[in-house]
């Protein structure tokens, strides 16, 4: 099984920069991802959609910004989870 750090490195690249945005695919295969982990946030805001998802078992959370017609997204996000319960 692949982690979910894994697979989001295989979506946007090992040498995956922040400040770049994502084409379609990266977009909605990045929300599908996150859409499938265990804790799951959506947050709609205008034209464009946040996805949040966190894996206690594995560490980790995920974020991406996607347009509303997932045609584009920016500001993906992978890190350890520190997150969950974080106020």
């Amino acid at each position: 099984m692949n982690s979910y750090e894994s697979q989001f490195r295989a979506i946007v690249g090992e040498d995956y920069d922040q400040t770049r945005d994502l084409g379609a695919e990266q977009a909605r295969a990045l929300s599908a991802l996150i859409f499938g982990m265990p804790l799951v946030q959506v947050t709609r805001d205008g034209s464009f959609i946040t996805y949040e998802g966190w894996s206690e078992e594995q560490g980790v959370y995920l974020s991406v910004m996607a347009t509303y017609d997932h045609k584009g997204a920016m500001q993906a996000i992978c890190e350890p989870h520190n997150r969950i319960g974080a106020t």
